[in-house]
């Protein structure tokens, strides 16, 4: 059991970059000339001797006068794919030509997670120091992308080959919306369009040629069969092109936006000249202890407020417009590619499936994809899932069969109990205690129903109700029912599981957290946070609190304390500056 508090810091660095402008622009056609000098080629490669080899590429779009631009960050970020240490930017110079290297960039902020990068122009592409202020390069604005709707056109730019053709654009409508846990009800955006590899990175834009996505689609790994890569150069100089050189990777071809809205807190950060480190090192960023893995595939029609399912379903009626596709994950990272394909009839489903992109969970938990808010057509669908290219898990259900009436659970929310024997609390972080319980809604149960409760810790099976237990006359056949787990010695901090079966068949389930001190109904985990100036980190220590601190202060330290917090628990961080979030993780 953890009891002790442990100091946590976090540190900003703060440096000078002029603001980028997020008002909107004025009504008007699709400024085509604007948007194409806006979007530019990016390479990322090695230097070596007089040469660079190209180890990846990109699309990525100009969005402030002084060089910043926004890009995927699979495209420029060093990875094993891409290990490249050098960013050339080539602009759109002359139309229907290939675009031209001209700058050197530098990354200023990243979210490997979200795929997200914003870079800055820094150098000549002979490597002269350019001063930013100087600069006075044709950017776009970003739109609101939560005011996109259904059936919106939009335009996207990009380049479609390895920097020897030119600039084209795709036009398409809005298909679809895809959800997931780290971005809610619009995690991506599904367009019509067919968008090819290298463009990804690249602007969609709407009427008013305002940025509202940013096209996205991760090549995969190397070692699976639907890689692609290419190779252009000698880059071992043994006087021949082969597959012993770099292999550039090409991502496939893609309909899958990530809303500019997930940038803007790049950008925010970007124009403040503002950075977050944490000092110490989480569980989450140790290297994972095997291999990505999904596992026990499942469906619900919603989602709760902690992402998790209301209930387990094996269909749909006719006319239903949610759908969500939940599963266990494991050993997961933001360099792991993940994709879903969707038939409905054995027919590929563009609208509901969602191309190979990069990893935006933790390293292992309940995870969802899916869809609300449009309709889904009957037939049957089958959803198979993909970890770097390779086929993991699939499952089968059927739109437009009859309501059903079968047995059924649904809604877990968990707490402590209070005098009157209800359940309080958030739900699903609970305080550490001797005991945790659940409560949830049942209907149509039949006395002498099958049912079982099994209750697991970071993993295993820790608890289950006794074999042959049967639903009693006295529940009820629809109501709310309340279980418990207890530990005289104690539960430990950490992830739990409850998953309940009705007669063998999985009905619900749902993840909570055990971390803190009770108080009251509530979890007390984190306390005493202050902020400080101070040399170095050693320093920040012992260093008083401050509530304000002078202009040209180059360092903030935050300091907390925290209790009963079992290894790898998922936490948020959230910055801002004058209520405006510039960085989360």
């Amino acid at each position: 059991m953890i009891s002790a508090f442990k100091p946590g810091l976090l540190i900003i660095v703060l440096f000078s970059l002029l603001a980028v402008s997020n008002a909107p622009a004025a009504a008007q056609a699709l400024d085509i000339e604007r948007i194409s000098r806006a979007t530019v080629f990016i390479l990322q490669g090695q230097p070596q001797e007089d040469n660079l080899f190209l180890t990846c590429v990109g699309t990525g779009t100009i969005v402030s006068r002084d060089g910043l631009i926004l890009t995927n960050a699979h495209n420029v970020v060093p990875s094993s794919e891409c290990a490249g240490n050098t960013l050339i930017v080539a602009l759109n110079v002359n139309p229907g030509e290939p675009p031209v290297p001209r700058y050197q960039a530098e990354i200023v902020q990243a979210d490997p997670g979200l795929d997200l990068a914003l870079l800055r122009i820094a150098r000549q592409s002979d490597g002269r120091l350019i001063n930013p202020d100087t600069l006075n390069l044709p950017f776009v604005e970003l739109a609101d992308s939560n005011s996109v709707n259904l059936d919106d056109t939009i335009t996207i730019f990009g380049y479609p080959g390895l920097a020897d053709d030119p600039l084209t654009q795709e036009r398409g409508t809005v298909i679809s919306f895809i959800a997931e846990p780290s971005g809610g009800d619009r995690a991506w955006i599904k367009t019509s369009a067919t968008i090819r590899g290298t463009m990804s990175g690249g602007g969609a834009y709407n009427q008013f040629s305002q940025l509202v996505a940013i096209a996205t689609s991760a090549p995969v790994s190397a070692a699976s069969p639907d890689a692609t890569c290419v190779t252009i150069q000698d880059t071992n100089r043994d006087g021949f092109i082969t597959d012993r050189d770099i292999c550039i990777p090409i991502s496939g071809p893609t309909n899958t936006l990530r809303p500019a809205n997930f940038a803007r807190p790049l950008l925010r950060a970007a124009s403040l000249g503002l950075a977050v480190e944490a000092l110490s090192m989480s569980v989450d960023m140790l290297p994972p202890s095997g291999s990505p893995r999904f596992r026990y595939l499942g469906f619900s029609p919603s989602v709760n407020e902690a992402g998790m399912p209301t209930t387990i379903i094996r269909s749909l009626p006719a006319g239903s417009t949610s759908l969500f596709l939940f599963f266990d994950y494991s050993n997961m990272t933001p360099e792991t590619v993940y994709e879903l394909r969707v038939t409905v009839n054995g027919i590929p489903s563009s609208t509901f499936s969602l191309s190979p992109v990069r990893w935006s969970g933790g390293r292992s938990g309940l995870w969802y994809v899916g869809s609300s808010g449009q309709p889904f057509p009957n037939g049957l669908y089958e959803f198979t899932l993909f970890i770097d290219g390779t086929a993991t898990g699939n499952a089968r259900l059927v739109v437009g069969a009859p309501i059903e009436t079968a047995p059924q659970f649904s809604d877990l929310v968990f707490g402590i109990l209070d005098l009157q024997g209800n359940v309080q609390g958030n739900g699903f972080v609970l305080p550490v205690g001797a005991t945790a319980s659940a409560r949830f809604l049942f209907r149509n149960m039949q006395p002498g129903t099958p049912w079982t409760a099994i209750w697991y810790y970071q993993g295993g099976e820790i608890q289950r109700t006794d074999e042959g237990t049967v639903w009693l006359s006295s529940d009820g056949d629809s109501g709310i029912k309340t279980i418990s787990i207890q530990d005289p010695a104690g539960l430990l901090p950490g992830r739990y599981r409850l998953e309940l079966y009705i007669d063998a068949r999985l009905s619900a389930v749902s993840d909570f957290t055990l971390a803190g001190a009770q108080d009251g109904a509530f979890a007390r985990i984190f306390s005493n946070a202050y902020v400080t100036t101070a040399a170095s980190p050693a320093e920040a220590r012992t260093a008083a609190p401050i509530s304000t601190f002078s202009a040209g202060t180059d360092a903030l330290y935050v300091l907390f304390d925290w209790q009963r917090i079992a290894p790898g628990t998922l936490f948020t961080v959230r910055w801002s500056v004058d209520s405006v979030l510039f960085y989360q993780l």
